[in-house]
């Protein structure tokens, strides 16, 4: 690919819709079609997540949502038990963009806080609660670093950079859900 003529690109950084959902391989490859946003199949998992005392469940209204991550996971572990146990990762759309850019597995925290049922304040996810709901082990296929909105997580790879035409390889920051969207230049 030609290498774009444009002013150095000092930063990226991604937004996508949230709680569209991967299933993949650690290298990437993908295990089925993505669970899109508005896909509502767990929301029988999603009523059960309501039953929980556990105090994380605060962060997120005391239920789960049917479209979000831990919903789905839930109805992949009941319904595609072969998916889901072979899936090495489970993501958000937006953790899957950035490992292409990168080439490393990261999730934004306000996903995983809001979506995954993660701690932020102990910055743990709760792995009583994933057995609590059927998923135990969850933690193992999630993103195992969790960055800011805003955080830097890494240049983007050689191999990124030349798909994209770039100059330069500038560095992602971590993202976050529809209404985020950054990027930066500096002039020559």
């Amino acid at each position: 690919m030609q290498t774009l003529d444009m002013p150095e690109i000092a930063g990226i950084c991604v937004a996508t819709t949230a709680s569209t959902v991967v299933a993949c391989k650690r290298d990437g490859t993908p295990l089925r079609s993505a669970l899109l946003w508005m896909d509502c199949r767990a929301a029988a998992e999603a009523d059960r997540s309501s039953a929980s005392k556990n105090p994380v469940m605060d962060y997120v209204g005391g239920a789960n949502a049917s479209e979000w991550l831990i919903s789905k996971a839930m109805w992949l572990a009941g319904h595609e038990r072969h998916i889901y146990d072979e899936a090495d990762i489970l993501c958000e759309c937006l953790d899957y963009i950035n490992f292409m850019l990168t080439g490393g597995w990261v999730g934004s925290r306000m996903n995983a806080t809001c979506k995954w049922n993660y701690d932020s304040v102990r910055q743990r996810f709760p792995v009583e609660l994933y057995a609590e709901f059927g998923v135990a082990g969850l933690e193992d296929k999630l993103p195992p670093e969790i960055f800011a909105v805003g955080a830097p997580i890494d240049r983007i790879s050689e191999s990124a950079r030349a798909h994209l035409g770039l100059s330069d390889r500038p560095v992602l920051s971590q993202g976050g859900s529809t209404r985020i969207s950054v990027c930066s230049a500096r002039a020559r």
